[in-house]
């Protein structure tokens, strides 16, 4: 039996006092006297950095998240959106038997209204990355701000996995703004599709033993949808390989990232990274934790320049010592980061990974104990 949740210009004062008069010329100091105004202060030299890898305080953080909520209520959900999404469940599940029949649920939905969402997708092989965040106003008018981190790399051939082979690629920064009136559906559709559930009853197996039910992509997908409160409501990540046990909710986040996607602009307006930019990709740092799709993350973040990003970066070093390309990555991104480029000898010669790689740690170590 099917169970379901229904109801569901700023202004700048500047004073300015007898602007029109000439300001009096301050009287010439006598040879030999000093005469500090009282507010002047006495030139020093900045202090030294503790290290090459010293961006300043971390002042970006991840979103903190919520615990789930003892005593839950279960938000209800438009008709209209569970049967939408129910018929595009079914459509979607592979069903190679014609004896297999699906059933769709759909879980409880325990958290309010959308505030913000983060969705992470790309392209196999490390060829594209896009981390995307959305921050929803309250009430039911005003502007969705979304704002983009992109990395790309040109598809190309290469024989050795070098720094210079590392650094071909692109990252940039957007941000758009749609009317609420346009998001709100959409997310609320999305929301709906994070419920849903679907899977087979008397399922055949086909002769060589194999399930029935098994589909595979080099893709990357996520969804995460927060309330006020930053409760989440579903994540989920799709990736090579998904068998059967992951189909399902493989199935329901495409459809909930399918539903959002229209959101995502096509050419957003170039900026410089922005607090929120950063704050988004340290959020994705929590969803990509393994796989291909970190080597696009750690370019992204490079261009970011923030301290808050030498951490995940350092990190990644630290697990990738056996993976030569992931540590070219690593050593790479902190590069970008710090300005202080260790990869390369003074006379330009590439100096070997294993030197750079302990180079960065010794150094980047220094800042913080956690790192």
């Amino acid at each position: 039996m099917k169970t379901r949740y229904r109801p569901w210009p700023g202004i700048t004062l500047v004073l300015c006092v007898a602007c029109g008069a000439q300001p009096a010329e301050p009287p010439t100091p006598q040879a030999g006297t000093l005469r500090p105004t009282a507010n002047a202060s006495v030139h020093q030299e900045p202090a030294p950095k503790a290290s090459r890898c010293d961006l300043g305080p971390v002042v970006h953080k991840a979103r903190t998240q919520a615990a789930p909520p003892e005593n839950v209520t279960c938000r209800a959900q438009s008709a209209q959106n569970l049967d939408w999404v129910e018929a595009q469940l079914r459509k979607r599940y592979p069903r190679k038997s014609q004896s297999s029949r699906t059933i769709v649920d759909f879980r409880c939905d325990p958290i309010g209204s959308i505030r913000r969402a983060l969705l992470v997708f790309g392209e196999g092989h490390a060829q594209g990355l896009t981390v995307v965040g959305m921050s929803v106003p309250p009430g039911t008018e005003g502007d969705v701000v979304i704002r983009t981190s992109e990395y790309r790399r040109a598809r190309e051939t290469y024989t050795d996995y070098s720094y210079a082979y590392a650094d071909r690629y692109e990252a940039s920064f957007g941000q758009a703004t749609l009317p609420l009136s346009t998001v709100g559906p959409l997310l609320a559709r999305a929301r709906t599709s994070l419920l849903g559930t679907i899977h087979l009853v008397e399922v055949e197996s086909n002769v060589m033993g194999w399930s029935d039910t098994f589909t595979s992509a080099s893709w990357f997908r996520s969804v995460e949808l927060y309330d006020a409160n930053s409760g989440k409501l579903a994540t989920s990540i799709f990736r090579v390989p998904v068998g059967e046990d992951g189909l399902s909710d493989a199935i329901a986040r495409e459809l909930a990232l399918e539903t959002l996607s229209p959101l995502v602009p096509a050419q957003s307006v170039p900026i410089s990274p922005t607090a929120e930019h950063v704050s988004d990709v340290l959020d994705a740092f929590a969803v990509v934790r393994t796989g291909w799709a970190k080597t696009p993350l750690l370019g992204i973040a490079a261009h970011t320049r923030s301290a808050a990003m030498i951490a995940h970066v350092l990190a990644e070093l630290r697990q990738s010592n056996v993976n030569h390309p992931d540590r070219v990555d690593a050593v790479g991104a902190l590069a970008k980061l710090t300005g202080w480029d260790a990869r390369y000898a003074e006379d330009g010669a590439p100096r070997s990974i294993d030197d750079v790689s302990q180079d960065y740690l010794n150094e980047c170590s220094k800042l913080h104990a956690g790192y």
